[in-house]
């Protein structure tokens, strides 16, 4: 049985990505092995995600539409939960932008 990787999400983005509202994650890390067609369980009841894309900006490189995908309306809201997350928020910081949709596997 190949190893499954796992990818975890706050509790208050769940619903959002259940209902296909935030259909991507920017992530703080300093690399990403993740591809297109990786296919991740999550901590939620549908477990599984599968990986569009993966992508590296900075976070003043990021679109309005990117954050919009992150289930964000505004910039504004983006970098507050940013700082509430990771502490700064500093516009040169490299980041992965990781796009997505909710996989189910043929049984």
């Amino acid at each position: 049985m190949k190893y499954m990787r796992t990818i975890l999400f706050k509790k208050q983005f769940i619903e959002q990505i259940q209902r296909q509202e935030k259909i991507q994650t920017i992530r703080n890390w300093k690399s990403c092995s993740l591809k297109s067609d990786d296919i991740l369980c999550c901590n939620f009841k549908k477990p599984f995600i599968q990986i569009d894309s993966v992508k590296e900006k900075t976070l003043k490189d990021l679109s309005v539409e990117e954050i919009k995908k992150d289930g964000f309306q505004s910039l504004k809201t983006f970098q507050e939960i940013w700082i509430d997350c990771y502490h700064s928020y500093n516009p040169e910081q490299k980041v992965f932008i990781i796009s997505f949709h909710l996989y189910t596997p043929n049984l």
